[in-house]
């Protein structure tokens, strides 16, 4: 058995014995943890095996996780519907490449934001102005508080960071009068 967990957006799981099927309710909130992917496969193909010592994981998983593949281990996407994980997509003839996509999204470096420097001097006061490249996934607003609290005491100066969150492009701030976030 192998067993894949990691942090990142929506959810895929294997269903095992049970079958996933969309708005099948999966537990409440606390039960699972938050933003996990969790994939249970037994290896038997050989060329599966040896691909999985030679490639990282995203290139595998794209290679080697088929739609027979999948549907064989009964995957599918789950995603929090208020105090509830509800099964979003299923791995059938239509849902098999979004809940693939998912899961290669929240693989390896993929569950990393991408936030790069615009501007090291913004507005000519020595702000340091960033940006994350939105991908359909929100950053956690009380990591980017502390991110942006460490960046402000390491740079010496206010550090803002421009974001979408809910669909609402969004300026992030810290400074020395603490954390600030408003529409941009």
């Amino acid at each position: 058995m192998a067993h894949l967990m990691h942090d990142g957006g929506e959810q895929v799981h294997v269903a095992g014995r049970r079958r996933g099927r969309i708005g099948h309710k999966i537990g409440g909130a606390g039960s699972v943890g938050k933003f996990r992917i969790v994939c249970w496969c037994r290896v038997d193909e050989p060329a599966v095996a040896v691909g999985a010592e030679v490639d990282r994981d995203v290139s595998f998983l794209r290679r080697f996780l088929t739609e027979e593949l999948m549907r064989e281990m009964d995957m599918f996407q789950y995603e929090p519907q208020g105090e509830e994980y509800v099964i979003s997509q299923v791995s059938d003839k239509d849902g098999w490449r979004a809940v693939k996509e998912t899961l290669l999204k929240n693989v390896g470096m993929g569950g990393i934001p991408t936030i790069k420097i615009e501007d090291a001097d913004y507005g000519r006061n020595r702000v340091l102005y960033l940006k994350h490249y939105h991908d359909g996934r929100d950053l956690q607003l009380e990591y980017a508080e502390q991110t942006l609290a460490y960046l402000e005491r390491l740079w010496g100066h206010e550090t803002v960071l421009e974001t979408t969150v809910n669909g609402a492009n969004m300026i992030l701030s810290y400074s020395d009068k603490g954390f600030t976030a408003g529409l941009r």
